[in-house]
């Protein structure tokens, strides 16, 4: 049969066209294209009600299917197919709707007792699901939100994400002393200092943060002047980062 042409069975009594058969030899189901009756599918049903498969046979199952065994092994569906079979599942949900039995929550809770996400779902589906927690729970979000006063007296932007930015950018080493993060979490128990260079804790940037370990960052509490000069320095030759450190020296002495 060329492509494009007709299956040789079609409109055919008796044969199947699900390459099963071959040519000219009928279809053993004698029940082909005929409709029980409702006595006959509850009799069907009611056949195997109870049965349950040995290990044995569950284990003979799950080898037959392992690895290239497994019709669907190497097959990456596509963006598109994936999307149906998604809309599909959520559509037709057999609980879709309805209220999960006490009985299942109850073999639920008992299964899954004292377990981790990660023993549960597998250590990439979990960080999967705590970054989406994360996300779909912060800042106005969370129905705790207060408008930010947490964050006082810092900016929105100073968090976690970004003070990892900046250790990452450090090389997660005190940018003065060179001390590790790892050192100075056995040290002092903590992660490494974000230091704000203009000791203006709104103006939270790249340019105007560095990372320090404890003893280092609690040095920049007196001669601050001395200590803004050196930062810019550091970081202008470290990242090439443009300051004009005269005129923030002159607004600290005002105390603006």
């Amino acid at each position: 049969m060329q492509k494009g042409e007709p299956a040789w069975n079609k409109g055919m009594k008796g044969y199947t066209n699900s390459g099963s058969f071959k040519k000219c030899q009928k279809s053993t189901y004698g029940n082909l294209g005929k409709k029980r009756s409702e006595e006959a599918i509850i009799k069907a049903k009611n056949s195997n009600k109870g049965f349950k498969h040995s290990e044995e046979s569950k284990e003979k199952c799950r080898l037959s299917k392992l690895g290239d065994k497994n019709p669907q092994y190497g097959k990456i569906r596509s963006e598109e197919h994936c999307l149906k079979i998604s809309k599909a599942l959520k559509l037709n949900h057999p609980l879709r709707g309805k209220k999960i039995p006490e009985e299942w929550r109850k073999k639920l809770g008992v299964s899954r007792k004292g377990k981790t996400y990660e023993e549960i779902m597998g250590i990439e589906n979990s960080q999967k699901l705590k970054a989406q927690l994360s996300k779909s729970m912060s800042l106005s979000k969370n129905h705790q939100w207060r408008g930010g006063i947490s964050f006082l007296p810092y900016s929105f932007e100073f968090n976690d994400d970004f003070k990892d930015t900046i250790r990452n950018r450090d090389g997660f080493k005190c940018v003065k002393c060179n001390l590790t993060q790892e050192q100075n979490k056995e040290l002092f128990n903590q992660s490494l200092n974000v230091h704000h260079i203009d000791y203006n804790k709104t103006n939270t940037s790249s340019d105007n943060c560095c990372s320090l370990c404890l003893r280092c960052h609690i040095e920049t509490n007196s001669n601050r002047e001395q200590w803004i000069i050196f930062f810019h320095s550091l970081l202008n030759n470290r990242y090439g980062y443009i300051y004009n450190t005269k005129d923030i020296i002159k607004i600290m002495e005002k105390g603006v």
